[in-house]
């Protein structure tokens, strides 16, 4: 799935045609310090006058950020071709009057500033230049992109990726300029800046980008109506304004037009943004006689991209939305889709990482351990599936965005855009992936680094025991735990004989108990209590959703299904982030269809049937004689089998066990039973014996985590013989034969 960490998106600041609307904005100057002008030439305030320098922001959290929106109006530019024919021909004018003011003896300004004015001649002739970025604007993009990768250096790389970084822009040539030199700032080597991907703008940004373009109600009731003007002009009558005119005349010793004052101040504002030196024209102005100016700006921008309308704020409605979605793709997918794919979830997720969790494993003496298969690949008909059916759902999904009839964000629509369908071969169906094998072998090497008097670094069959199912992915598993514990060369090479038919019946007995396989695994009662929360409210309303925000009405059940399925094994399969088909599944929805996997594992794995548990005393038996026996010189006794027999043994030993069963009608209420936390990949439980001096006592781990054991006072280290006696039934009470009816039978196993 690919992720943005950055979207930037660089438009259009929407502006009024003055000449067009009798816009006489005398924007003020300050002749004493021109400086102190500079943050009040309103809407052409060059941004080198308002960016922040403080590399830290203030912002302590600026080392936790993963994400960032970012909308980017356009740096400085020059004017439009009015203007520069303006600046061109009637500033010449101007310049005379201003100049003939002082010659009479009629102007406050210097003999040094009459000079600026003599020698000043226009920075720009060519009208091919208007509307362009200028140099300065340049600058403020590039420099503006180093502060902030220097503010954010996680979230801004220095190579580019499409995967990381999505730009976006009006399409309008002075912005892709605004794009190009943001992503020089970003990537200074030029190869590098050759890579960056600029896609071309579509009509499906443009509500995002430039809205009130596409608006007819905004055009209509502000930008092409008179009433949105009538404030500003009343301005321009009014005793400020004429006060700041006359003012400026009197003190250049002119009589110069409102529209020659505005033009000063435009001309002010321009020259100062391209210039590293203020304008000769701002030496016009004061701090009293310009800010009346810099307020027409003021009501100009409220009136027609401000407060003064609500068609304006709602026109935004669209930039938000995208921003939101953009920030709930990571909160949810990442965060709580991850960890809410039920058997499909990744052992990433469940696995402890503190492999100082048990402060008692000096005195660690033996351990009996079981390990469900990590991350596989997609199962043969689940494969199947997927190939067939997900390429014509990303189509219909496409489809419906391309009508505006989905609520998806560019950036999720893009993930699915860009997914392609499993390029997986048959040879390596429901074989672990290289992701399940990292995930094994570093809960080996985190079990060795816990218990280093248990698991030597150098294999001794007389230390260890390993026992394994005999198909592909269980071998695997036990390879990569191998591999974890003894490294590469030893761990790859590792002879693991295959389990024997006693074996078989330790590592999987459900597969030897006919009665069990007939009528539990036969799925007669958990069909019906899954058909029964297909009916239900949250299920129904999660399925509205998704069709809703995928924009398909029609879409089935099954797909919807299918598309959890595929979250799941992809996500399972990635180092980091999450399948696009996950974007379907914001929170709510993902618990609804985690909790069908919560029935499913219940009613067949779980406590749904008093003899599932049952039937897996041979295994608590193998384990207690494993640990009391001290015939049995092996430290480490593993067993390498699928989730279902972990959860069997889990059951039998009564963990995880709500005082409620779970059904069509417990969803929502607080149970331990989570499918996963408890069935996904790679799930194991280890049981530990210790001795410490005269004591002894055991400890269960169940995804490295120890357990209370409520029979032991809620605490995680048992006595020995309390423990012992607490599960002896395992052992006395073990009569396969009569629960299963045609056990073969083996012996336990030393």
């Amino acid at each position: 799935m690919l992720f943005y960490n950055v979207v930037i998106l660089f438009l259009v600041i929407a502006g009024v045609d003055y000449a067009s609307k009798k816009h006489v904005a005398a924007k003020r100057g300050l002749s004493v310090n021109p400086k102190r002008l500079m943050k009040h030439l309103g809407i052409l305030t060059p941004y080198k006058f308002n960016a922040n320098y403080n590399l830290m922001l203030g912002n302590e959290h600026s080392g936790c950020a993963t994400k960032i929106w970012m909308i980017v109006g356009y740096g400085t530019s020059y004017p439009t071709e009015k203007h520069i024919n303006k600046m061109s021909d009637e500033l010449f004018q101007v310049r005379q009057q201003i100049i003939g003011g002082f010659a009479q003896k009629k102007s406050k300004l210097s003999f040094k500033t009459i000079g600026e004015f003599d020698r000043w001649k226009p920075l720009i002739e060519d009208t091919g230049d208007a509307l362009k970025l200028s140099a300065q604007g340049q600058k403020e993009m590039f420099n503006l992109a180093k502060r902030m990768q220097k503010r954010f250096p996680e979230i801004f790389p220095k190579k580019f990726s499409n995967k990381t970084y999505l730009f976006r822009y009006a399409s309008d040539g002075r912005i892709k300029n605004c794009a190009n030199y943001f992503a020089q700032g970003l990537f200074e080597n030029k190869n590098e800046v050759r890579r960056v991907f600029f896609p071309r703008p579509n009509e499906k940004d443009m509500p995002i980008i430039r809205a009130h373009t596409a608006c007819q109600k905004y055009k209509d009731d502000v930008s092409e109506s008179d009433a949105a003007w009538a404030d500003i002009e009343k301005f321009y009558d009014s005793q400020d304004m004429q006060y700041a005119i006359q003012k400026t005349n009197q003190f250049l010793g002119t009589d110069l037009t409102n529209d020659e004052v505005e033009l000063m101040y435009i001309t002010c504002a321009y020259e100062s943004g391209w210039m590293k030196s203020i304008s000769t024209w701002c030496n016009a102005f004061d701090l009293e006689t310009i800010k009346p100016f810099e307020y027409v700006d003021d009501l100009t921008q409220y009136w027609y991209h401000g407060y003064g309308y609500k068609v304006t704020s709602k026109l935004a409605c669209m930039a938000v939305r995208d921003a939101v979605l953009f920030f709930n793709d990571y909160a949810c997918c990442i965060e709580k889709i991850i960890s809410r794919l039920g058997t499909k979830t990744p052992y990433r997720i469940n696995a402890n990482y503190n492999y100082m969790s048990d402060v008692k494993s000096v005195c660690a003496k033996k351990i009996w351990m079981i390990v469900a298969h990590g991350t596989t690949y997609p199962n043969k008909d689940d494969l199947k599936t997927m190939k067939e059916a997900l390429p014509k759902l990303k189509r219909n999904i496409l489809t419906a965005f391309a009508q505006n009839r989905s609520n998806l964000s560019y950036s999720q629509m893009k993930e699915i855009d860009e997914w392609k369908t499993p390029a997986i071969s048959s040879k390596f169906v429901s074989r672990l992936s290289p992701q399940g094998e990292v995930e094994i072998q570093q809960l080996a090497k985190r079990m060795q680094l816990r218990y280093p008097h248990i698991f030597f670094r150098v294999y001794d069959d007389k230390t260890y025991t390993f026992k394994v199912v005999r198909e592909a992915r269980y071998l695997q598993t036990a390879q990569n735990f191998a591999i974890g514990l003894f490294g590469e060369d030893v761990g790859r090479d590792l002879y693991i004989p295959p389990a024997t038919l006693d074996d078989e019946h330790v590592l999987r007995p459900y597969k030897y108990c006919a009665k069990w396989l007939e009528r539990i695994a036969g799925r007669g009662s958990i069909v019906t209590e899954i058909d029964r929360f297909y009916k239900r409210k949250y299920l129904v309303d999660a399925a509205k959703k998704i069709r809703n925000q995928l924009g398909i009405p029609q879409l089935s059940l099954d797909n919807i299904k299918l598309m959890y399925t595929a979250c799941g094994y992809e996500t399972a399969s990635l180092k980091t982030g999450v399948s696009p088909w996950c974007i379907p599944f914001e929170n709510k929805n993902a618990k609804v269809f985690e909790y069908l996997d919560d029935l499913e594992q219940y009613w067949i794995n779980g406590y749904g049937y008093t003899l599932t548990g049952k039937q897996a005393c041979i295994m608590a038996s193998n384990l207690l004689r494993f640990l009391d026996d001290q015939r049995i010189k092996s430290q480490a006794r593993i067993y390498f089998t699928d989730p279902a027999s972990v959860l069997h043994l889990a059951t039998h030993l009564e963990f995880f066990k709500s005082r409620m069963s779970l059904t069509s009608k417990t969803f929502r209420k607080n149970t331990k039973w989570r499918s996963s936390h408890v069935a996904g990949f790679g799930i194991n439980m280890a049981f530990i014996s210790y001795k410490c001096t005269n004591t002894k006592f055991v400890s269960v781990a169940f995804n490295e985590r120890l357990q209370n054991l409520k029979f032991c006072g809620n605490k995680t280290a048992c006595d020995y013989d309390t423990f012992m006696r607490h599960y002896m039934h395992s052992v006395t009470n073990c009569k396969r034969e009569k629960l299963c009816q045609n056990f073969n039978k083996g012996h336990f196993g030393k």
